[in-house]
């Protein structure tokens, strides 16, 4: 048993959330303040989510609300200040929230109403996180300054707008002004950048009855709290037991441990940890605060944007347990590379166009190689040529050898847009049909920090032959949400606009297609294996090809080795690469990072002859029926022999452009 440590934020095969699925009163969003000018037309909208009628007392002589829809207008009378009660109900209850609302002459300077305070929260990425904070005047200011030396990596506009990054935690006074005819005014906005969990350290490896589970939390300034302490929870895979993590050590420090010790009577699995703090006795704020009060979020680094968390095999105290570290210098003293902040599952291969020729059947002995399919906008797999059937190695543990299971990917769809198609391809291999369940997540992703899901995906899985074998729109039954609770996928809320079937699957190539039902923004593609057979290796081979861009646009995989022994994969990031199918609008110059559960980078590479494993390339290429990469060429690409456990790939641009990008990962 060893520990290792992550830095950074992360993507993870399974995302992990305690998701309320009970109905409760609506949630109102709040505003700081409102400025109208006396003698002006107003309408503002009142948000909240769930909410059937809508009340506002106090408000300024001229303006109501409605009722039904919680808008405010009118033509606001009085100068003044009006401290205003705005309530919204449905059959669970009523919320409320107070808005104060302003009003100014006509003939008086501007009024700088919004935001008086600010609230930032600081990333794990090198340099924080940026933010942006547009402040809000009456009287059409035609320009805005302060007179106050602004933190480093700072600046304010003559527009009113404040940018910066959020280094370090803690609280900033800024004096501002607005001016226009009428005259001039001032305010002090309070930036606020709260404190954060920067890195965690677990410990891995075979853990039997006896042993403790440690996690260590580390933030980037002291933290406190009163009263009863917050706690962590993990599940086992595939069993999906829950069990809580209970605070040991470390209040009023800048570093947090718990710990849980291993019972007879766990079930053996790997072990997942949820992705956010746990609040004492249900609170709704997790209770840890800063010197200034500054109040801690429930997410941890491994979490946020998709989060691969660690893996830990929990075994009975008669089973052996696996001697080898695998590579990547994870020793108890190894400090791992950022995690980039996407969220990572694990993922499936994308589409091609429909192949006239007739698809040769899976090897029963030994899982096909699967090739990835050539993608095109009509989704279908070709098929792949079958392997050298060999002899597996005997199990030391009720495991076959290593072998991809649960697959998933991120990215940015839009609808309409051909160039932002999300196609994710697999293979189911074996001998017998599998019960798999498939989904495709949009609002769900909000829960998980993801700031622009797609508002209502649909999905479709087409067979080899390019045929609709299975669409749905929207997720809600039992039987999904039974089968994702079995697997350890986190929970759908109830009546959401995600998408998810189940489904049986004979042996075969099969291709997900994620379709936005509106707009534009991330998505997630997921693939369980719902079977307990441990004989066979139900998927193998995955792609996804879909639109890379900035930020929470870099295309993300997830997968997962699971069994008890290393498998050696081949990993492509497929740019360039791509136009020889056919595909226009390509990625120019893609570049990949391979990342072990826990946040570890195991492999990069930007082109992929310039790396040591180039001829390996080449001959994994070769060996599994995947197109070759043209040499001298931008694509990425890199061989691995990986241990069992959860692994991320993050393909993103190196000079920061967009385009359509492929992920493959092969096993051989």
């Amino acid at each position: 048993m060893h520990t290792s440590r992550w830095l950074g934020s992360s993507v993870c095969v399974f995302l992990l959330l305690l998701v309320p699925l009970f109905a409760a009163p609506p949630v109102l969003q709040r505003a700081d303040a409102l400025g109208f000018v006396e003698g002006d037309a107003v309408e503002y909208h009142v948000v909240a989510t769930g909410a059937t009628a809508y009340t506002a007392v106090g408000l300024p002589p001229g303006t109501t609300i409605d009722a039904s829809t919680g808008v405010i207008r009118g033509v606001a009378r009085d100068v003044g200040r009006y401290p205003v009660t705005v309530s919204a109900t449905n059959a669970d209850g009523t919320s409320s929230v107070r808005l104060d609302i302003s009003v100014v002459s006509s003939a008086a300077g501007p009024l700088i109403y919004a935001p008086l305070m600010f609230d930032a929260y600081h990333s794990v990425q090198p340099g924080g996180e940026a933010f942006t904070c547009t402040l809000k005047a009456t009287g059409s200011p035609t320009s805005y300054e302060t007179s106050e030396v602004l933190p480093a990596g700072w600046s304010f506009s003559a527009g009113g707008v404040l940018v910066g990054r959020t280094q370090q935690p803690g609280l900033s006074v800024i004096p501002v002004s607005a001016t226009n005819a009428n005259g001039i005014g001032s305010a002090a906005i309070t930036v606020r950048v709260h404190p954060a969990c920067t890195q965690f350290e677990q410990t891995t490896g075979s853990l039997q009855a006896g042993d403790v589970f440690r996690v260590a939390l580390q933030f980037n300034r002291p933290v406190s709290f009163g009263g009863d302490a917050p706690y962590l929870e993990f599940t086992t895979y595939p069993s999906g037991a829950t069990r809580r993590l209970a605070y040991a050590s470390g209040n009023g420090t800048s570093a947090l441990t718990f710990t849980y010790t291993v019972t007879a009577d766990d079930t053996p699995g790997d072990i997942l940890l949820y992705t956010t703090l746990q609040p004492s006795a249900g609170a709704e704020v997790i209770g840890l605060q800063d010197q200034d009060g500054l109040q801690v979020g429930k997410a941890l680094p491994i979490a946020g944007a998709y989060t691969p968390v660690a893996r830990i095999v929990v075994v009975t105290p008669t089973t052996p347990t696996p001697t080898g570290n695998d590579s990547g210098g994870q020793g108890s003293g190894g400090v791992t590379t950022p995690t980039p902040s996407v969220d990572p599952v694990v993922t499936t291969p994308p589409a091609s166009t429909p192949d006239p020729e007739p698809m040769p059947e899976p090897t029963p002995t030994t899982p096909p190689v699967a090739t990835t399919p050539p993608p095109t906008t009509t989704p279908v797999v070709t098929a792949p040529p079958a392997s050298t059937p060999t002899t597996p190695d005997t199990p030391t543990m009720p495991a076959p050898q290593g072998r991809l299971v649960n697959l998933s990917a991120r990215a940015l769809v839009a609808e309409g847009d051909a160039n932002r198609a999300f196609l994710a391809g697999f293979v189911v291999s074996g001998a017998t049909p599998r019960s798999m369940l498939l989904r495709a997540v949009g609002p769900a992703l909000t829960a998980l920090g993801v700031t622009s899901p797609v508002a209502n995906p649909r999905l479709r899985v087409y067979d080899a032959a390019g045929t609709v074998i299975a669409e749905n729109d929207d997720w809600n039954t039992a039987e999904v949400a039974a089968k994702a609770a079995s697997v350890g996928a986190f929970s759908l809320k109830a009546g959401s606009t995600d998408a998810a079937r189940v489904l049986t699957l004979a042996p075969g190539l099969y291709t997900m297609e994620v379709v936005p039902g509106s707009g534009a923004g991330v998505a997630l593609a997921e693939v369980y294996d719902l079977g307990t057979g441990a004989t066979e290796a139900p998927l193998v081979n995955i792609s996804t090809r879909a639109y890379v861009g900035a930020g929470e646009g870099a295309l993300t995989a997830g997968f997962v080795i699971g069994g008890n022994a290393a498998k050696r994969v081949l990993v492509r990031g497929v740019g360039p690469g791509l136009s020889q199918l056919g595909v226009s609008g390509v990625l120019a110059d893609p570049k990949l990072a391979v990342y072990r559960a826990g946040g570890v980078v195991v492999a990069e590479n930007n082109d992929w002859q310039s790396g040591t494993a180039a001829a390996d390339v080449a001959a994994a290429s070769k060996a599994t029926g995947a197109f070759a990469l043209t040499p001298g060429g931008r694509d990425a690409a890199t061989v691995l022999t990986l241990e069992p456990g959860a692994y991320t790939v993050v393909v993103s641009s190196v000079d920061g452009g967009a385009g359509t990008g492929l992920v493959e990962v092969y096993q051989y």
